[in-house]
């Protein structure tokens, strides 16, 4: 799971928040349909590499849009899903 957690859900917007020092994921979608996560800001303070393996992180479902959050790199990338499914631009490096 992740700090905000998704599951079986479609057409939700999860827009314009922040989410701070997540420990293994800050957004976590599972098995969502057309849902849109946007504007969001996952910031990640020192000694948090350890443990975050993806500040967004997609796992089945399809048509959701990831786009324009600025996040920082995790052990398994900045977003982790799959982008045939989804789409996934413009997201950021966390600063």
């Amino acid at each position: 799971g992740g700090d905000v957690a998704l599951r079986r859900c479609r057409d939700i917007m999860l827009t314009n928040n922040q989410i701070l020092s997540p420990k293994y994921r800050g957004v976590y979608l599972d098995d969502c349909t057309r849902c849109r996560v946007s504007g969001n800001a996952v910031a990640a303070e020192e000694g948090d590499e350890e443990t975050l393996l993806a500040p967004i992180t997609v796992t089945g479902g399809g048509g959701n849009h990831i786009v324009h959050n600025s996040v920082p790199a995790g052990k398994d990338g900045a977003v982790v899903c799959d982008a045939a499914q989804n789409r996934v631009e413009n997201n950021y490096p966390a600063a």
